[in-house]
């Protein structure tokens, strides 16, 4: 995606799994018409490069055109941690309450509704709500074993992007999802395998959008080319590259930002050495 287009869409084969670097692509032809030069950023997984594509082409359009976010509506996670109706569900638009806890937001609703019923599946905060005599039964089958508090902080690590956590969740849903179709109930297994590739989304990094993570400019440098980002209340409003004089490589700005920003210099100092036609 160029920082002067409205860039491209982003096909679902051309999402990669968790931890894969996405590269958002100019629209034809490709290049800035004011540089002359190949313009592009590389994320680190494909929920942040959407993100990113959202956030520039929403900013590419003209103010009596511009809806906030696009057409498709993000969801967050929020995690209810009261003892009668501990929860995990996705909402349009959380309400503040001090016994909940945010998450996101995520793009794409039919995936965040699929990570919550995976999170319920590996770890049923639910089964600890105020049950009726059925409901006990029901939990009492399912061997809820973990304290409310164990559950909570285990979902609230996952959903933090805690390395560990994370690994955990995804490999037992793994681990479910080949048990599943070894018992060749090919449903069960076709189901977790939908809920382990949103669960993969959504863990996924992404820091291009993070309301209320204030503002600033990132910046890096490699080999006499320039990267500096716009970045207003957490979300990413724009780049821009420039030739520079600072000799080798290195980076300014928030350090969250300096593997990001580093390793689009570093693409933009090769794009800047090819021929543009």
């Amino acid at each position: 995606m160029s920082s002067t287009s409205a860039g491209p869409s982003i096909s679902d084969a051309a999402w990669p799994r968790t931890g894969a670097a996405t590269a958002v692509v100019p629209a034809s032809p490709g290049w800035s018409a004011a540089s002359g030069r190949i313009e592009a950023l590389v994320c680190d997984s494909a929920h942040e490069a959407a993100w990113a594509e959202r956030n520039l082409h929403e900013r590419s359009l003209p103010p009596w055109n511009r809806a906030r976010g696009g057409l498709e509506s993000p969801l967050h996670i929020v995690l209810d941690t009261s003892p009668r109706s501990p929860r995990v569900r996705a909402v349009h638009q959380p309400v503040p309450d001090p016994t909940t806890r945010v998450f996101g937001p995520y793009l794409g609703g039919a995936r965040a509704r699929l990570a919550v019923a995976a999170l319920e599946r590996v770890h049923p905060v639910g089964d600890h709500a105020v049950l009726t005599a059925a409901g006990r039964d029901l939990a009492e089958r399912r061997r809820v074993a973990a304290p409310l508090p164990e559950l909570v902080a285990t979902i609230t690590a996952v959903l933090d992007r805690e390395p560990t956590a994370v690994a955990h969740f995804l490999a037992e849903l793994a681990a479910r999802r080949d048990a599943a179709a070894a018992d060749l109930r090919f449903e069960a297994a076709g189901r977790l395998q939908e809920e382990l590739a949103a669960a993969e989304w959504i863990v996924a990094p992404q820091r291009v959008t993070c309301p209320g993570g204030g503002d600033a400019d990132p910046a890096a440098w490699t080999d006499g080319t320039l990267v500096r980002l716009q970045v207003r209340d957490g979300r990413l409003h724009g780049w821009h590259q420039e030739p520079t004089q600072l000799v080798g490589s290195g980076a300014n700005g928030p350090a969250s930002w300096t593997s990001f920003t580093s390793r689009n210099a570093a693409l933009a100092a090769d794009l800047a050495r090819l021929p543009v036609l």
